[in-house]
């Protein structure tokens, strides 16, 4: 390099440097900065608008027109005027960042031969480049008024929501009336909390107004997929920076201090005060802001109010940016969580990572954000070596167990959840939680619902069993009133059974705590129930404590009452309609779904299942009260039924085998397979008028004498393994599967059944009248589970699944 030219690179280097000094020299260290814009210099002169003062829509409007995004004509804004089509989508085009100025030239999309005003057209095009508008919806006029549920429908879009199940949406009285197409779009809005209609309906069929448009925008602007930044906090200083500039320091709600800057004449930014538009001016030490920000830039500011609040209780868990405690009432409340909180552990400074579910905590949050957390813990519970702790917390895993495999003192849980199905080990090690109890491993059951914080390599440390997951029955009656504030009084009760209802008793007592109520409107304030339904029949799915009933579930009937049960014919997931014998509906979060006698997600009950159903029919459509999957054989068992063509050491063959599923017979089938026997297997020879109990070696001894070759076997499996068999004579087509509640013994020792139910093998249902029996019980294997019991010991009300030929019970299991 020459002389000159280093001369010239040295002096660009120092004036580049001093440049850069001269910029950021008086830059407080760690603050982050922020600039007011032109933009925001011209629309914070604006004073507002004439026709919004006192409008339910007026802070909204006056939030997007401060953004930039909606304006008005000139003093007025206008709210009651239907917005059109192409306004509405250039509105969200707007929040989306997009300037119609930048985009020219760039052209392509194809809506150009769109009916649209020439200024609407880029924005379409942006529309369709990002997804939110369907190449399908090119015929209509996008001149002419949008209606609601195509703005909700574009909205989903442009925030890529994924497309949920129909039920959120259908918690709406005029569901009917949405677009089946733009239904689960509408239903992921619902679910997100985003809408919410009027009384109870959406109104989907009608224009959407601008002052409606304003309070959607309003709600969605702090979306991730507009890529907007929002921050709290409060005005520490206003310091001049220079002869024409102002910064304004903001202590956040995160904990960094950000400074605002503006130049006088030149940039601002509006600032929004008692609905009313200003400069930056109005701001003084001490106000409590909410920042809107673009990158660097500030879209407007907002004076707001200021509060704090204490909660007291026990952690429940942390993660994805929320704090839940369950405080002393058994109310779960969730607050924002900051990333730089302050956290006193036993008065010591702590870290977020050092707190376990379960501990007792003190949480203030100023407006709604944790700003302060201070635990007590004991050894037990306080783990603050442990390294993974934080991945921990952000990540618990919860689902309903669906099946347990114990392997030499480990437990492999297979988990259904809302991402599938997981499969998660513990060991006796581990800490599991039931009842607020700390059990083994061996006290998990199928059904129960259980939140667990895994390690990074999918060993549980912690399991907790969510209360109230087992269902003892499920009621109808009148809401009659309230007794305090944690009991709900029901009249004219009559409980489900098997697809019946049953007079029980007139009043019966109900305690709240920990429910979940749902009404027609959706989601409904346990506590409000009795004041608001008194009078209305409400379906309760009840839990027993203590011989105490608690309500699980509390659904208000909403319609016409339908009754019904068959298989699952077929499940459309992304709609939430199910179809069950003559019955159509619609599932949602309102749904009690009970499998066995676990309350479960509809989505773990099995498809094409046998399932009990009530649901509700109003001009909404039908929606599923109950949907209710009987376990009347443990998983592990099967039975079969099926003509003995071999007897071998240790093991039988049937030739002619149909198997046992849901109540409903498989077609009989030739069969080589081997059946091995127990050694304690329970087996019942019937085949003559004195029914007797043989042992397995003189089963198997019949191999050389062949007496029992050719008849008729019933037979219970237990892991492929001959558990119990009953060996009789005829054919094996007559029998019957029968439910009836235990109501005694005859004088002669027969069985008597009330209340009894036959399933059909030909129209594959329950039959739905109820009659009475007695049934001979000699020459019957009884079992609990696959646990031979003695009939003697039956108590009065058990129901028993009995298959029988005629009077004559084969096998019989009792229900839990």
């Amino acid at each position: 390099m020459t002389r000159p030219k280093a001369i010239k690179s040295t002096l660009a280097l120092l004036l580049s440097t001093l440049t850069v000094l001269c910029l950021f020299g008086d830059v407080k260290a760690g603050n982050l900065e922020y600039f007011g814009t032109p933009r925001g210099l011209y629309l914070s002169k604006s004073t507002g608008f004439l026709d919004t003062s006192g409008h339910w829509a007026e802070i909204s409007i006056a939030r997007v027109s401060a953004m930039g995004i909606m304006q008005g004509d000139g003093s007025r804004f206008f709210p009651q005027r239907p917005v059109s089509r192409e306004e509405a989508l250039a509105t969200l085009a707007r929040l989306a960042g997009f300037d119609p100025s930048r985009a020219a030239g760039k052209r392509g999309s194809g809506a150009t031969d769109f009916q649209a005003s020439a200024w609407a057209v880029p924005y379409l095009e942006l529309a369709l480049q990002m997804g939110f508008l369907d190449r399908s919806e090119s015929s209509v006029d996008f001149k002419t008024p949008a209606l609601r549920q195509e703005v909700f429908a574009w909205t989903a879009k442009a925030l890529k929501l994924s497309p949920q199940s129909a039920g959120d949406a259908l918690l709406f009285e005029d569901s009917g009336d949405i677009d089946r197409q733009k239904l689960p779009y509408i239903a992921s809005l619902a679910k997100k909390g985003i809408i919410g209609g009027w009384g109870g309906k959406l109104y989907p069929l009608n224009s959407m107004t601008r002052a409606e448009l304003a309070a959607l925008v309003d709600r969605i602007k702090g979306e991730e997929a507009f890529r907007l930044t929002v921050f709290r906090g409060i005005i520490n200083s206003i310091e001049k920076a220079g002869a024409l500039e102002l910064a304004f320091s903001v202590k956040t709600d995160e904990g960094p201090v950000y400074d605002i800057k503006v130049t006088q004449g030149l940039t601002d930014f509006p600032v929004l005060k008692d609905k009313k538009r200003y400069a930056s001016g109005i701001l003084k030490k001490g106000d409590y802001v909410e920042v809107l920000a673009k990158e660097n830039e500030v879209i407007y500011a907002e004076i707001a109010s200021y509060s704090t609040r204490k909660i007291s209780g026990q952690l429940s868990m942390i993660g994805k940016g929320q704090l839940y405690i369950k405080d002393e009432r058994g109310n779960t409340v969730f607050l924002e969580l900051p990333e730089f909180p302050e956290v006193f552990v036993d008065g010591r400074k702590a870290r977020l990572s050092d707190l376990l579910p379960g501990i007792d905590v003190t949480a203030w949050a100023v407006n709604g954000k944790v700003s302060r957390i201070e635990a007590a813990v004991t050894s037990e519970t306080f783990s603050p070596a442990y390294e993974d702790q934080e991945a921990l917390l952000n990540f618990p895993l919860e689902g309903t167990v669906k099946e347990i495999k114990e392997d030499g003192g480990t437990y492999k849980l297979i988990l259904s959840t809302k991402d599938g199905e997981k499969e998660v080990s513990i060991s006796k090690l581990d800490t599991v939680l039931k009842e607020g109890l700390k059990v083994t491993p061996e006290s998990l059951e199928l059904g129960d619902k259980v939140t667990i914080y895994p390690d990074n390599k999918e060993k549980s440390l912690r399991v907790e069993v969510a209360k109230g997951g087992k269902i003892s029955r499920i009621v109808k009656g009148k809401i009659a009133g309230q007794a305090g504030e944690e009991y709900l009084i029901v009249s004219d009760v009559k409980e489900f059974y098997y697809g019946l209802f049953k007079d029980v008793k007139d009043m019966l007592k109900v305690r709240l705590r920990g429910a979940e109520a749902f009404s027609e409107r959706g989601i409904t304030d346990i506590g409000k129930l009795a004041a608001e339904y008194k009078g209305k029949d409400v379906y309760l799915a009840l839990t027993d404590e203590g011989g105490v009933s608690r309500a699980v579930k509390a659904v208000v009937k909403s319609g016409d009452e339908y009754l019904d049960n068959g298989f699952i014919e077929k499940v459309r997931w992304s709609t939430g309609e199910i179809y069950v014998g003559e019955l159509e509906m619609l599932m949602d979060e309102g749904t009690i779904a009970v499998a066995g006698s676990s309350s479960v997600r509809p989505e773990y009950l099995k498809e094409k299942g046998g399932v009990f159903v009530i649901a509700n029919k109003s001009s909404s459509g039908s929606k599923a009260v109950l949907i209710y999957q009987p376990r009347f054989l443990e998983p592990e068992l099967k039975v079969v039924k099926g003509q003995i063509y071999d007897i071998e050491k240790g093991s039988i063959i049937l030739r002619y085998r149909s198997e046992l599923e849901e109540s409903l017979w498989s077609s009989e089938r030739k069969s080589s397979e081997s059946l091995e026997i127990c050694d304690d297997a329970v087996i019942i020879d019937a085949t003559a008028s004195s029914p007797k109990v043989i042992s397995r070696d003189e089963l198997l001894w019949d191999r050389y004498e062949e007496k029992y070759f050719g008849k008729s076997a019933y037979i219970l499996l237990e892991a492929g393994k001959v558990r119990a068999m009953v060996i009789k004579e005829g054919a094996r087509s007559d029998d019957v599967i029968s439910l009836g509640t235990f109501a005694g013994f005859t004088a002669e020792g027969y069985v008597k059944l009330e209340d009894m139910l036959d399933f059909n093998q030909f129209s594959e249902k329950w039959n739905r009248s109820l009659k009475s029996l007695e049934l001979n019980k000699t020459g019957a294997i009884i079992l609990e589970g696959a646990r031979p019991v003695n009939f003697d010991d039956l108590k009065k009300g058990q129901v028993l699944y009995v298959i029988r030929e005629n009077n004559n019970c084969l096998l019989v299991f009792v229900q839990k």
